[in-house]
């Protein structure tokens, strides 16, 4: 209801609670890579996970839960206030909170704070007519830059870039190989 974008990649699970006693509710990242933007700034309430609590206000921001359930908190931009009972941190955007199990929130800056995102971001086809064709006469190689397309279109950089990097290993010069990446 308040215009805010949600994106869940796969396999991830997230719990919304609601509002008690007029206060914000909050969002629970059990696990995976959620990814929240607004066109206006905003107090986001609480999101928490299995090692922090997060008191975000801005317009845009990525959770990321791993297995074991350390969390990185990608703030793009705006303001988060991560803590736990070991500790808290504050970063702002183009930083990160990172927390492990069982230690103090911990501050890292990061280069490029949109590659923390690439998987919510939509990328069309980037493969058709001659390269597609030429693709199908080129055998296993072919079938994997079809998937690495697939992929980009999809939102899956890191697999992406792997297969795409693999081709340019073998052929330097391949034109498709080198669209893609």
């Amino acid at each position: 209801s308040d215009q805010t974008l949600h994106r869940l990649n796969e396999k991830s699970e997230v719990e919304i609670l609601p509002p008690t006693g007029g206060g914000s509710g909050i969002v629970n990242i059990l696990s995976g890579q959620s990814y929240f933007i607004s066109r206006t700034p905003k107090d986001f309430g609480r999101v928490q996970t299995p090692t922090v609590t997060a008191a975000i206000k801005g317009t845009e921001f990525s959770v990321g839960v791993d297995d074991d359930g350390t969390t990185v908190i990608t703030m793009i931009e705006g303001t988060v206030a991560a803590s736990n009972e070991f500790g808290s941190v504050t970063v702002t955007g183009g930083e990160q909170a990172v927390t492990q199990p069982g230690k103090a929130p911990q501050r890292r800056i990061i280069v490029r704070p949109r590659d923390a995102v690439q998987w919510s971001l939509y990328y069309p086809s980037v493969l058709g007519g001659a390269d597609a064709e030429r693709l199908k006469g080129m055998g296993a190689a072919g079938d994997r830059l079809s998937l690495a397309a697939s992929d980009l279109s999809t939102g899956q950089v890191d697999a992406a870039r792997a297969l795409i990097d693999e081709a340019r290993a073998a052929d330097p010069k391949n034109p498709v190989a080198l669209a893609l990446a």
